[in-house]
């Protein structure tokens, strides 16, 4: 609602009252003119207009008996009575035309008049002389008689003239009187509208008036502290509660307290504000202060509330959101907020450290959440502790809880790697010492994975810097942990190249980028036995990218579902193609871990082969041992499912995992693998030899088919086809090729019967 002080409504009354004066008036001389303008007209007529019509009048009588004397000569002859009835009425209209009025009306008329008189005394004459007849005195009589007529005429005309401007004089007076009518009318209407306008203000002006009343008489009886003051900020009034305020932060007086605030009166008395708040430290106090204007009573009150309580709930509550209530450390809200202030007030560099604590799961796992929450804490306090060992007044150092066991630091200072290397292996020394429970008395051993990035190495912005660090931590616990790893920008690449490969992993397969690709499995006469079908992504903006690269993105992501099921279609319909066209070759398929631990593969791979007519004994499966030792139960159930269709198994690269002659023993494979690894070593190599030897002797005994992978030079053909393996894949007999170069070579090359 709008507030109206008692000053602005005399102003406006006063400015109301103004106006109707003004009205007054203006309406008083408009009814002046009309009177004048009335007056005028009566004048008008009454001095001129019907004296002029009654002189006509009396005219045209005075001619009209000229004419009859005249007529009356001619047949009786000039008599004594005529002469004196004609020279009277002569004198009578000369008398006339010597007033001067007829002059200012129609001065033909009186050339009119005066030529008529001339004529008659011209006429008189000759009647005088004793004529009664003859040719001059008829002409005389005749022209005396034509003068008669014009002068009749004229009168007539002028007689018309004055007769119609008598007439519009009722006319103008009506529109005289209708226009004071109306102005009286509207005169009428704008006092009753100001009138109104003032009984409002009048009204406003009570209200605004007992408002300050009240606001007077509220101060006496408000419990907070009041204070009031004339306009030169003089107190005049202090009520109890500011009284006891005054006692409580140790000031002599009211006089005293309002010197703290004086300034910010002084504001609202100058810009003329009705209200101003403001906070004010007074001693070890915090008060809100609100500041009343009442210009109508030309006073200034002071509210004042003691807020001193509140802010230390709000400062402790904003502590709270800006710091983890486990550790006392700032949290991510807070590290971010001060990572962003140091990115723009900084000049040095700034240095982003993600410090990771290994394995801590154990720990929660041994001794539960509540014992984990204490080990945490000792953690955190072996890290504070060394860290403020690092203290240095030239270079800004912080440490923050992330989340969950994840810490961040925050160091601005120049970067060297030397430096941060050094940093690192002083923190990872500090956690040589144990963290013990205080609930179990349980010590527990730590290690960190720290991830750093620099402003040099990395974006200058906060998301950039705290991405690559945490990338860099995550690189390091990947690696075993208890690791330093410094983010660099070809790490940086890297990452957003898996990124992209992930995402477009997604839609490779409808988009028709993957491609399945075929390397030649020979027996030691260079005759193909079978092929194993390899997976290659042509990415339209990458080119070419390594299974090595993809392959763990779609098993992480699921996508190898998908994919394997679509590589084993492929290749089985290409199986069928061959076999076909008469010949009797096998394909081997690389199974993942996640295909084999999938619920419905079984029922995948009896899909496929319904789909595409394969016989299942032409299609092998390539597991690996490690993806076996995973989950070697499930593995075995899966294996002899499929075994029972004709599958047949190969295990894939040999003695590089988790090689139990007691776990190969128990699960249905046909085919063992060299990996290339022992392969490249041979013949050379004395001890990958022997241990070659052991491989084949050990698949002999079991009975498995032995193929050796890697396979380059003919001399590693010769050994291995010496000591009795049975079946050759690699560079020496060719490299993967896509389906059609593989069909030209089967064209050409002979297949083993």
């Amino acid at each position: 609602m709008r507030s109206y002080s008692a000053w602005s409504i005399r102003a406006q009354l006063v400015v109301l009252f103004l106006i109707i004066l003004s009205l007054g008036g203006l309406g008083a001389w408009r009814i002046h003119l009309h009177g004048v303008e009335l007056d005028g007209a009566s004048h008008h007529l009454v001095n001129e207009q019907l004296p002029s019509l009654a002189q006509v009048h009396r005219l045209q009588f005075e001619v009209v008996s000229i004419e009859k004397l005249l007529m009356a000569l001619r047949h009786q002859g000039l008599t004594p009575s005529l002469l004196q009835s004609l020279t009277q009425a002569r004198l009578r209209v000369l008398d006339m035309v010597s007033t001067g009025a007829l002059e200012r009306h129609s001065p033909v008329l009186v050339r009119l008049l005066e030529e008529g008189a001339g004529r008659l005394d011209e006429l008189l004459a000759l009647y005088g002389e004793g004529l009664s007849q003859g040719e001059r005195l008829e002409s005389v009589f005749s022209a005396t008689l034509s003068v008669s007529e014009r002068v009749q005429g004229e009168l007539s005309s002028m007689s018309e003239q004055l007769m119609l401007s008598g007439q519009s004089y009722p006319d103008t007076v009506r529109a005289l009187n209708q226009q004071a009518m109306e102005m009286a009318m509207g005169a009428n209407l704008a006092l009753w509208l100001l009138v109104g306008a003032v009984i409002y203000l009048l009204r406003l002006y009570t209200k605004e008036h007992r408002r300050s009343l009240r606001l007077t008489s509220f101060a006496k009886r408000n419990p907070d502290p009041v204070m009031a003051s004339n306009l030169n900020l003089e107190v005049e009034y202090a009520n109890p509660a500011a009284l006891s305020l005054c006692r409580l932060l140790g000031l002599s007086g009211p006089a005293t307290l309002l010197e703290q605030i004086k300034p910010d009166a002084q504001q609202l008395i100058q810009q003329g504000d009705e209200l101003l708040e403001r906070e004010q430290e007074v001693g070890n106090r915090t008060l809100l202060v609100r500041m009343v204007l009442l210009k109508s009573l030309s006073q200034v009150q002071f509210h004042l509330k003691d807020i001193s309580k509140a802010r230390r709930v709000e400062k402790n509550m904003e502590h709270q959101v800006n710091h983890d209530f486990l550790t006392g450390l700032p949290n991510r809200r807070q590290f971010e907020r001060d990572l962003k202030f140091w990115l723009k007030e900084s000049q040095h560099d700034v240095v982003v450290g993600m410090l990771h604590l290994d394995r801590f799961q154990r720990v929660t796992a041994a001794i539960g959440f509540e014992g984990g929450d204490s080990v945490l804490k000792g953690a955190t306090e072996l890290l504070r502790n060394q860290l403020n060992k690092e203290a240095d007044p030239d270079a800004q150092l912080s440490l923050y809880r992330f989340e969950s066991t994840r810490f961040a630091m925050l160091w601005v200072t120049p970067f060297k790697r030397t430096r941060v290397k050094a940093l690192a292996e002083r923190i990872r020394r500090g956690f040589a010492s144990p963290v013990v429970c205080v609930r179990t008395n349980r010590r527990f051993h730590f290690t960190l994975s720290q991830g750093f990035a620099a402003t040099g190495l990395s974006e200058r912005d906060v998301d950039s810097l705290v991405r690559d660090a945490d990338c860099a931590a995550g690189r390091a616990a990947a690696q075993g942990g208890d690791r330093l790893c410094i983010h660099t920008p070809e790490q940086g690449d890297m990452e957003r190249r898996r990124v992209q490969l992930e995402q477009d992993l997604r839609y490779a397969l409808e988009r028709n980028q993957l491609q399945v690709y075929y390397q030649k499995q020979c027996n030691h006469h260079g005759q193909i036995v079978g092929a194993e079908a390899l997976l290659r992504w042509q990415h339209p903006e990458l080119g070419l990218v390594p299974p090595d690269e993809f392959i763990g993105l779609a098993e992480q992501t699921g996508l190898i579902l998908d994919i394997g099921e679509w590589v084993l279609e492929q290749a089985c319909l290409q199986v069928c193609s061959w076999n076909g066209q008469g010949g009797e070759m096998g394909v081997a398929v690389n199974i993942s871990a996640r295909q084999l631990m999938d619920s419905k593969f079984v029922e995948r791979v009896e899909s496929v082969i319904q789909r595409t007519g394969v016989d299942p004994e032409m299609v092998e499966f390539e597991l690996t041992e490690s993806m076996m030792m995973e989950n070697l139960e499930r593995g075995k159930e899966v294996m002899l499912r499929l075994k029972a269709l004709g599958i047949c198994f190969a295990i894939d690269d040999f003695g590089t995992g988790y090689s139990s002659l007691a776990h190969l023993s128990q699960l249905p494979f046909d085919v063992l693998k060299i990996d290339y690894s022992f392969v490249r070593h041979l013949p050379r190599d004395p001890y990958y030899c022997k241990i070659t030897k052991a491989v084949l002797s050990l698949a002999n005994t079991l009975g498995l088919t032995v193929v050796a992978e890697g396979v380059e030079y003919a001399e590693q053909q010769r050994w291995l086809a010496r000591h009795g393996c049975d079946l050759m894949q690699g560079y020496l007999h060719g490299k993967p090729m896509p389906i059609v170069e593989f069909g030209k070579v089967l064209e050409v090359e002979p297949l083993a019967h």
